[in-house]
């Protein structure tokens, strides 16, 4: 059953069946995350948390140092392991208020074992994501976190953010290597993001990013410690998305993945991410 959280002013609805997914969330009426009302997957909703490793696991392999776990794939052609298990999985209401939500998922999905939680928060003119997980392994086990938002009306919409590097991604579509960011790809000024296929891992974000529609719509995204910003589109889809991460994508398969925003946690230990959606 779909929960709803609600104000004066506006509403979301979060599918527990459908990994944690927002269907939806309007302020004023207005649609600021892509509808949908009858999605299928987690994939489809306007927004869904990435645990315990953000987008896609370049051999299907999740590394710490000289230490190797294999992941099935998830979806793909080729199939290919991405955005973690949560999104693939059934979570269940721990809290529920006018408000705000917390919801939980123990999942025995190898080679992870851990505890996950998602706590909403809305007003009247924001949301609030906290994303937490805490290792149930016997051992120390690399971990990260993301959140991915699908704005709507991507057509026209101008973004603006700040990065020190951006990955250009490899024939297997994960991150191959880093450069200075071009004029056409940097967006400390804000520019429009153009209908073309766009799957580039931003690094150095400072943690803001602000959208503004060509009808005046604003809306500023923030999340503190995330550190990574991937920007994704496609030319034949309305949306944009722009996914806070704890680490660059790809480098939960790479050695030096702590390098890159990879977590080790020892048994017990948690990790923490929190996205704000603020209307203006």
């Amino acid at each position: 059953m779909t929960l709803r959280l609600a104000t004066a002013q506006a509403m979301c609805e979060i599918d527990p069946a459908l990994g944690a997914g927002v269907r939806r969330w309007c302020v004023a009426g207005v649609d600021y995350l892509r509808h949908a009302p009858a999605p299928s997957t987690a994939r489809e909703t306007g927004c869904y948390p990435l645990v315990p490793f953000c987008n896609r696991l370049g051999a299907g392999v999740a590394r710490l140092g000289d230490a190797a776990w294999p992941v099935r794939p998830s979806f793909g052609d080729p199939p290919m392991a991405c955005h973690g298990d949560g999104w693939l999985s059934i979570w269940h209401v721990a809290e529920a208020a006018a408000t705000t939500a917390t919801l939980v998922l123990e999942p025995g999905e190898a080679p992870w074992r851990y505890h996950a939680t998602l706590t909403a928060a809305l007003s009247d003119a924001a949301l609030s994501l906290t994303l937490t997980v805490v290792n149930h392994s016997a051992e120390t086990m690399p971990f990260g976190l993301g959140l991915h938002p699908f704005f709507a009306d991507a057509e026209g919409a101008t973004v603006q953010f700040a990065a020190d590097t951006v990955w250009l991604e490899g024939p297997d579509l994960v991150p191959a290597h880093a450069i200075q960011v071009p004029p056409e790809l940097d967006h400390r000024v804000g520019q429009p993001v153009p209908p073309v296929r766009r799957n580039l891992c931003y690094s150095g974000w400072d943690g803001v990013a602000r959208l503004t529609w060509p009808d005046g719509r604003r809306l500023t995204m923030t999340a503190p410690g995330a550190r990574h910003l991937h920007l994704f589109r496609l030319p034949d889809q309305s949306f944009l998305c722009l996914e806070p991460q704890t680490h660059l994508s790809g480098a939960m398969g790479w050695r030096d993945g702590p390098a890159h925003g990879i977590q080790p946690l020892a048994p017990g230990q948690q990790l923490s991410l929190t996205m704000g959606l603020q209307v203006l």
